[in-house]
C-alpha cells in the first residue's frame, strides 16, 4: 500500500485465502510447533482483509495452487458488524488465552476480525547476542490460529526503543558504533518481517520513540531519529505489500504529549514512501476523556490513515458506584468510535484485551486496583460499553460515508 493511501468502509472485507493460511501453518510445521486449536462452539468466521485489499501472499516455491476458501458467516457480535463497514475491529492476542480459555476464545471469534499479537515480539530484549535469529516459536501459533480463523493479523512491535523493561542484555552494552547497530537493527527488523511475509498484513514497525527520556536510550543515542529510518526501509524492503505503522500514546489529541513528534515521524517517512498509517495507542482516563471533535481534527492532521491500535479506559480514578463508573465508560467508547468512523481516515479499532481481569492494568507489577478497562468484566460478560460499541457499530451502517 503506498503512503496515505485511503479505505471506504462500504462492503464487506475480502477473504483471506487458504493459500495464506496454509502457509503459516507451513511455518508451523518447519518449526515443530503445530499445536491443535481449542474447540470451539461457534462456526470458523469469515476470513477478512482491510477495506482496500493488499496483493495475495505469494506462495511458497513448494506450494501449489489452492481454491479460494468459502466464506462462513460470522457468529452473530460486533464482528459481523464490523465486516459489514469494513472496519478492522480489532483485540489483542493476550497470552495463550485462545488454547486455554474456551469463553475468551469465543468472544475472539464472536467479536472481531483482526488481532495484534506482540507476545513473542518486543525487541530488544534481555538474550546476549544482538545477531541472534530470531525465535519464532512463540508466534508462529498464534499467527496461524488467527489466519485460520480469517482474521487479519497485525505485528506489534518490531522496536520498542525506550521500555526498560526491554534494555537487558546486549542493550545495556553502549560500545556500539553507528554502522553496527545500523545494521543490528536492519537485520533483525528484515528477518521477522521476512518470516512473515505475506502473512502477517499490518506492522507497528516503531512504538513510542519519544517517551520522556528517549535520548538516554540506546538506539536514539547512538543513531539519533534515523534509527526510525532504517527499520522502516528495512521492513519495506523485506515486505512490500505489509502496511507499516508508527505507533505511540497520548497523540489522539492537539495538545498530546507526543502528537507533534508524531506528526513530525510520520511526515519524514511519508516523503520517503516508507509509511501506511499512524498508530494511535488511546489508553484513555476515565476521569479526563477527551474531547471528540479535538480527536477527530487531530486524526485528520496526520495526512495519512489512522489506526486506534490500544484502545481501553481505565475506570480506576472514577468515583460511584460501578453503574454509574460502567455508564461513563461505556460513553467515552461510544464517543471515541464514532470519532473513528466520522473522521473518514481511521480504519481500525483494536481493544488491547478481553475481561478486566486479564488487562495489563490489572496484572502488571503496579496493577491499578478497579481499573475495569475493557468491554468485559471479570466473568467475561459484556458491559455497558460493549453493547455502546454495538450500537455505533449498527447505526454506522445506515450513516454516510463521511469525507474528511
Amino acid at each position: 500500500m503506498s503512503p496515505g493511501a485511503s479505505h471506504g468502509f462500504r462492503g464487506v472485507l475480502p477473504m483471506t485465502s487458504r493459500a495464506g493460511a496454509a502457509l503459516a501453518l507451513a511455518l508451523l510445521a518447519g518449526c515443530g510447533q503445530m499445536s491443535a486449536a481449542p474447540p470451539s462452539a461457534s462456526p470458523a468466521p469469515s476470513a477478512t482483509a482491510s477495506p482496500t485489499p493488499l496483493p495475495p501472499p505469494s506462495p511458497t516455491p513448494t506450494a501449489t495452487e489452492t481454491p479460494t476458501a468459502t466464506a462462513t458467516p460470522r457468529p452473530a457480535g460486533l464482528g459481523a458488524l464490523a465486516d459489514a463497514i469494513g472496519l478492522e475491529l480489532g483485540v489483542q492476542m493476550t497470552g495463550d488465552l485462545y488454547q486455554t480459555n474456551p469463553a475468551w476464545n469465543e468472544i475472539l471469534l464472536k467479536d472481531f476480525n483482526s488481532v495484534t499479537i506482540d507476545r513473542g515480539l518486543y525487541w530488544p530484549g534481555n538474550t546476549e547476542n544482538p545477531n541472534a535469529p530470531f525465535d519464532s516459536s512463540v508466534v508462529d501459533p498464534q499467527v496461524a490460529y488467527a489466519l485460520s480463523q480469517g482474521m487479519r493479523v497485525r505485528g506489534h512491535p518490531l522496536l520498542y526503543p525506550t521500555n526498560p523493561a526491554l534494555q537487558g542484555g546486549w542493550s545495556q552494552d553502549g560500545n556500539f558504533s553507528s554502522a553496527d547497530l545500523s545494521q543490528i537493527i536492519t537485520h533483525h527488523v528484515s528477518e521477522v518481517v521476512s518470516h512473515y511475509q505475506g502473512v502477517v498484513k499490518e506492522w507497528v514497525v516503531v512504538n513510542e520513540a519519544y517517551k520522556p527520556g528517549h535520548m538516554t536510550y540506546l538506539f536514539f543515542r547512538i543513531l539519533g531519529p534515523n534509527y526510525i529510518d532504517l527499520a522502516f526501509a528495512a521492513a519495506r524492503r523485506a515486505d512490500p505489500t505489509a502496511v507499516l505503522l508508527y505507533n505511540d500514546g497520548d497523540n489522539e489529541t492537539s495538545r498530546g504529549l507526543t502528537t507533534a513528534a508524531t506528526r513530525a515521524i510520520v511526515a519524514r517517512l511519508k516523503a520517503k514512501g516508507l509509511i501506511d498509517g499512524v498508530g494511535l495507542q488511546m489508553h484513555l482516563g476515565g476521569n479526563d476523556p477527551p474531547q471528540k471533535a479535538d480527536v477527530i481534527a487531530t486524526m485528520r492532521s496526520f495526512g495519512v490513515p489512522v489506526y486506534v491500535t490500544e484502545f481501553d479506559v481505565n475506570l480506576g480514578e472514577v468515583g460511584g458506584d460501578q453503574t454509574q463508573r460502567f455508564a461513563i465508560q461505556a460513553e467515552i467508547y461510544r464517543n471515541m468510535l464514532q470519532a473513528c468512523l466520522e473522521s473518514g481516515v481511521c480504519k481500525g479499532f483494536t481493544f488491547w484485551g478481553v475481561g478486566d481481569r486479564y488487562s495489563w492494568l490489572e496484572t502488571r507489577l503496579d496493577a491499578v486496583p478497579n481499573a475495569d478497562p475493557t468491554l468485559f468484566d471479570n466473568q467475561l460478560q459484556p458491559k455497558p460499553a460493549y453493547f455502546a460499541v454495538r450500537d455505533v457499530l449498527r447505526a454506522w451502517s445506515q450513516t454516510p460515508v463521511p469525507t474528511p
